[in-house]
């Protein structure tokens, strides 16, 4: 598993492309051209603040895993009740010089199951972005997302990389359909110029790799290539505009995707207030793959058989956005974005469009309290071959209390569902944590 992680990193490391944008950090920045970058990486319930350490142990239920099997009626496997003991450790938060910024986020987390032994072993999460502004008009920014997971409720993974509108999120909720272990990475950056105050101009894009243990879902890796320019209005308004190419393959399996697509943007900031960050365009895809074709009763009778596998192309046009709002008061953080764009799929369909909405709300009403809670839908429509789109919705809450010291009592409930459109599939999945951790800091931890 570790060898199989390693591989896929130096994949990575082989195919860099430029890098991305600051986030924060000390040094001149001049006007912002894209979202997130470094300076997303680290936060906690909507706060910035240094690194700090944890260390977990909880008992964990779970309840209606999916794991990639059918009965000998052809209807897909659930794992029923589990209980089990899961400990973690990671390291969260960021670190900022004069003119250099460090985000990091990790994780890793080792459990044992009392029914589902596939379920046993261990989950990485790794998000870090290092932002440094060589000039006052030149600024850097990359960033490294990767990790492993055998499940889909529960996976804390998913740190986006900073790319906004054409930056396909591999690792966020939906990715990941089937309880089966999985390996994904994500590296890029880009280069920003600012020749002024008011303008800015950014290049650079990103590489990613998904490989899948199981050999009834297909991997994918492709590319990402960025060019955005910007103008601020104001101390308050930004409005913006840019290209960006995306690249995807399929290893193992036949079919690619590329698409071009063109977009515009505005963005309001107003300091602790709110932020608002809002992007549109359009792409062309163009596709090519394989389907299968039922053949016509006469054709199927000479043959013997009813359906073949054929060669498809095809070419669309779609709408893409990307819709973000944030506020953070004294004690409260809330976040709220919804998004649509395209995605190199989730092991069963390819090249998909792919809407992503999510909401996190998160109080802080004293030195010993954190709560918190969070909803999330996804859809996925395939672009090539006509499928039923898959939907997800998950939802949960969480608190987190000071016991003594350093060390906190936490729990959690997460809840998912998956449907899908002319098929009798649903699937209700249940989560219950219950743990002790410690973790040095000043404000009480939070674990979202």
């Amino acid at each position: 598993m570790i060898g199989k992680a390693l591989l896929v990193l130096a994949t990575i490391a082989a195919q860099v492309l430029p890098a991305q944008i600051p986030g924060g950090g000390g040094g001149y920045q001049g006007p912002g051209v894209m979202s997130r970058g470094a300076g997303g990486i680290g936060r906690r319930a909507g706060r910035v603040a240094n690194i700090r350490f944890l260390v977990d142990v909880a008992g964990s239920y779970d309840n209606g895993f999916v794991p990639l099997l059918v009965n000998e009626a052809g209807e897909l496997v659930t794992s029923g009740a589990n209980y089990g003991v899961e400990i973690s450790v990671g390291a969260f938060g960021q670190k900022s010089w004069r003119r250099t910024l460090l985000g990091l986020d990790y994780q890793s987390q080792y459990g044992r199951y009392n029914v589902n032994r596939f379920l046993n072993g261990f989950i990485h999460n790794l998000g870090v972005g290092v932002a440094h502004q060589w000039s006052r008009s030149i600024a850097l920014d990359a960033q490294l997302a990767a990790g492993t997971t055998n499940r889909a409720i529960g996976f804390f993974g998913g740190v986006p990389l900073g790319g906004g509108i054409g930056s396909p999120d591999i690792g966020g909720p939906g990715t990941f359909i089937f309880d089966n272990r999985v390996y994904f990475a994500q590296l890029g950056g880009n280069l920003v110029w600012t020749p002024s105050t008011r303008w800015s101009v950014a290049g650079g894009g990103n590489y990613f790799r998904i490989d899948r243990s199981s050999p009834g879902l297909v991997d994918s890796a492709g590319y990402v290539l960025q060019a955005q320019t910007a103008y601020r209005l104001n101390r308050r308004q930004q409005v913006s505009g840019g290209y960006f190419y995306n690249s995807f393959g399929f290893p193992g399996a036949f079919g690619s995707s590329q698409i071009h697509g063109f977009f515009g943007g505005w963005r309001y900031q107003s300091g602790a207030r709110w932020n608002v960050d809002i992007q549109g365009g359009v792409f062309r895809s163009y596709t090519e793959g394989l389907t299968q074709v039922t053949l016509d009763p006469a054709v199927a009778a000479l043959l013997g058989q009813t359906a073949v596998i054929r060669a498809f192309q095809r070419t669309v046009w779609l709408p893409t956005f990307n819709i973000g709002a944030n506020r953070n008061w004294r004690r409260t953080a809330l976040n709220l974005a919804y998004s649509r764009g395209v995605n190199p799929g989730n092991g069963l369909f390819l090249t998909t469009s792919a809407d992503n909405g999510t909401a996190n709300f998160n109080y802080t009403p004293d030195r010993k309290w954190t709560l918190g809670t969070f909803a999330n839908y996804t859809r996925m429509n395939s672009i090539g071959p006509d499928f039923n789109a898959i939907e997800q919705i998950s939802a949960g809450v969480n608190a987190a209390y000071r016991i003594r010291g350093d060390l906190f009592f936490r729990s959690a409930v997460d809840f998912r569902r998956i449907l899908t459109q002319n098929s009798t599939f649903r699937q209700n999945s249940q989560r219950v944590l219950i743990g002790i951790s410690y973790s040095p800091g000043e404000i009480p931890i939070s674990f979202r």
